[in-house]
């Protein structure tokens, strides 16, 4: 079984076991965002020129935190609404509720092409698309 490490609110560290053993051959690799959506709605993203760099060869899960938590305060404060996903070329969607965290496998083409839409958002909200297959669970961070 191999263990991916990642860190939770205020730091603390979680392992996550990997069943399934499904670790591309590159290892676990991850690219990451964080989105303000004080400063905008929504956030369309291609990863096709990683692809063709290969920095990544695919997404196969997320690691998502909408926690809004601020290190200097110690606060988790959220984004203010939820946050919306959109795979271009699968069609599958996600809700990402306000105040949680969480990882899901998503169902990416290649290159991973997709949008992120809070309306009335006003925290910054981060996510790490990552090459390994994680299991569903999300946690409430309020």
């Amino acid at each position: 079984m191999a263990t991916v490490y990642g860190a939770g609110v205020g730091g603390v560290f979680a392992a996550i076991p990997i069943f399934n053993q499904l670790v591309p051959n590159e290892g676990p690799l991850q690219i990451s965002f964080d989105l303000d959506f004080s400063a905008a709605d929504e956030y369309e993203f291609d990863l096709t020129q990683e692809i063709q760099k290969k920095i990544i060869w695919g997404v196969q899960s997320l690691y998502y935190d909408a926690s809004g938590y601020n290190p200097d305060t110690g606060v988790a404060d959220g984004v203010g609404a939820d946050v919306q996903l959109a795979v271009s070329a699968t069609a599958q969607g996600m809700i990402f509720k306000n105040k949680w965290q969480g990882f899901r496998p998503v169902f990416f083409s290649n290159p991973p092409k997709g949008v992120f839409r809070c309306i009335g958002g006003t925290g910054v909200f981060r996510v790490k698309l990552t090459n390994v297959p994680m299991p569903f669970g999300d946690w409430n961070c309020a």
